[in-house]
């Protein structure tokens, strides 16, 4: 059971979230930065390492450096297309490198940039 001035707070707390007649409700503003990576970037990266790279090291030679979930989670996304391969490089280690597939994507996406300037 609640107290008298446990209710009596409550009670304001509830006034305060309302808003009063003729007062607009105070707008929140969310800033948020969309960290953007283009396949043709990430992918490069591997064409250029050669060989199996973990995602910190990929996220290290993107910029701006993408937040270490999203790093994760798109390095996940490439690996279920078949563009990169994923291997445990032991517990809770993880390691890509890009497959023939993803070369082949790779060579697409540049002949198709070098076409189309505007892409």
């Amino acid at each position: 059971m609640l107290s008298q001035r446990n209710l009596q707070r409550k009670r304001r707390e509830t006034q305060q979230k309302r808003p009063r007649p003729g007062h607009p409700r105070p707008t929140v503003v969310l800033l948020h930065t969309a960290q953007r990576f283009s396949p043709t970037e990430v992918l490069s990266i591997f064409d250029r390492a050669g060989g199996f790279l973990a995602p910190d090291q990929v996220r290290a030679q993107l910029h701006p450096s993408p937040d270490r979930r999203s790093a994760y989670s798109y390095l996940l996304r490439l690996s279920r297309q078949g563009l990169l391969e994923r291997n445990q490089a032991g517990r809770g280690r993880l390691a890509y490198r890009l497959t023939d597939r993803g070369r082949q994507r790779l060579e697409y996406l540049r002949e198709k940039s070098n076409k189309d300037p505007s892409a």
